[in-house]
């Protein structure tokens, strides 16, 4: 082939595949848009420690809820994560949710450098790592990036959405706030 040949077979087919991607585009519809839920009732997850499932019906509703989602891929996570487990008993009077949608094996690697057993002593109760085994993050929730958090009152109401590095000292005054 020569070069006019060549030339003429790469415009055609750039206009076809222009054209059909065009058509494509403009049938596209959005069928199941993102309504991201102001409540915890849908949640469910599994516990990382034991492979028990955990909904959100398993809250302590007295506590308002910190949902810190995470990926063990993020150094701003980790540094997040180093801030909880150096000062958990600041966390005591909140419901805690650390949640990954990444493998349960790989979420314990990623805590491996961290002293679970102590901030479950400390916290118990209302300490969860869990594993998102159903992608409901992505499906119910709306953000770009982690660490991701969600804030939720004592009535288990959405208080505030926030991505990015944030203090343990900020997250409880945004948690007191949504008390009042």
């Amino acid at each position: 082939m020569n070069t006019s040949t060549m030339s003429r077979v790469f415009t055609i087919v750039f206009l076809l595949s222009f054209f059909s991607l065009k058509g494509q585009d403009s049938t596209m519809s959005v069928i199941n848009p993102i309504v991201e839920s102001d409540t915890l009732t849908f949640l469910r997850f599994v516990n990382v420690g034991d492979s028990t499932v955990f909904t959100s019906r398993m809250l302590d509703t007295s506590k308002a809820t910190i949902l810190f989602y995470f990926s063990t891929k993020c150094e701003y996570c980790e540094a997040e994560m180093r801030d909880i487990f150096i000062k958990p008993e600041k966390l005591k009077d909140v419901n805690l949710l650390l949640v990954s949608g990444h493998n349960i094996a790989g979420i314990k690697q990623f805590l491996s450098p961290y002293d679970s057993v102590k901030i479950q002593n400390t916290i118990a109760a209302n300490f969860y790592i869990l594993k998102d085994d159903r992608h409901i993050m992505r499906k119910k929730f709306i953000y770009s990036g982690v660490p991701m958090f969600r804030i939720y009152g004592k009535n288990k109401k959405l208080f505030i959405k926030h991505e990015g590095r944030m203090t343990i000292e900020n997250l409880l005054k945004v948690t007191a706030m949504s008390e009042k």
